[in-house]
């Protein structure tokens, strides 16, 4: 089962915040993650793009700074429960279907891109990153799996596994350095690089102790060895030029 028909799979999606930021550690993973794109994302970036937002994961905290955002997934149950998750704190998020490989935006139609846990699971990263650069009118803050990082063996571990358990989800690695230069082809630059773990989350998943965690990442950073061999990466990027091609106030289309 792929990534697409996988996230449209009602079962999957009723436990997906539950496995991935269910529990202590959990919570404590899905705060550091927002946190490092809010402090990527430059503040005068009003109109923001979320590619792959699933279940509202960056979209509920950019809706609640007042930013005009729109949602887009591949996978209509997933915003469905981020629409859920939204109308509970009294705010709507705007979402539409849409494959990342063929986004229907005109070109700079963003201040901003935003993309969480998605470049990993796309067949064509270098069309997606296309993508992305195209209809961003300014900057873009994307995170993807270092093939250079202990976490690494999680994902070699996981491709055997599913030698034998078919259903296992698998995706993909990539060098920052291969990432840079596809984005630099396509009019960017990228101007900041966060790692923020160096531990596979697999295993502090099973220490489920956000103060046990931060303590051991705060060793590993202190070496140094988060900075070399830490996962995920996420990045920052501006383009190089930044001219507008659309008006102040122009509605999103």
């Amino acid at each position: 089962m792929n990534k697409y028909s996988l996230y449209k799979n009602e079962d999957v999606i009723q436990e997906y915040d539950k496995d991935r930021y269910g529990g202590p550690f959990g919570q404590y993973l899905e705060n550091v993650e927002v946190e490092t794109f809010l402090s990527m994302i430059d503040p005068e970036s009003e109109r923001i793009l979320d590619l792959g937002a699933g279940t509202g994961k960056l979209s509920i905290p950019l809706i609640l700074k007042s930013k005009e955002v729109l949602s887009v997934d591949s996978s209509a149950n997933m915003l469905r429960v981020a629409g859920l998750k939204s109308h509970k704190l009294n705010i709507e998020i705007i979402a539409i279907i849409s494959d990342a490989h063929y986004l229907s935006f005109r070109d700079r139609t963003f201040d901003c891109v935003v993309s969480s846990r998605l470049l990993m699971h796309l067949i064509d990263w270098e069309k997606g990153i296309k993508e992305i650069c195209r209809v961003s009118r300014k900057e873009l803050v994307i995170d993807f799996p270092s093939n250079l990082s202990f976490a690494s063996l999680d994902i070699l571990f996981k491709r055997i596994k599913r030698i034998f358990l078919p259903e296992t989800q698998v995706y993909n690695k990539y060098s920052i350095g291969d990432i840079a230069k596809e984005i630099k082809k396509n009019g960017f630059q990228v101007v900041q690089t966060r790692k923020e773990f160096f531990i596979p989350f697999t295993l502090h998943r099973l220490f489920n102790h956000p103060k046990i965690s931060n303590k051991i990442e705060r060793i590993f950073r202190k070496f140094y060895i988060t900075e070399l061999f830490g996962n995920p990466v996420t990045i920052k990027a501006i383009r190089k030029n930044n001219s507008r091609n659309i008006l102040p106030g122009e509605e999103i289309k």
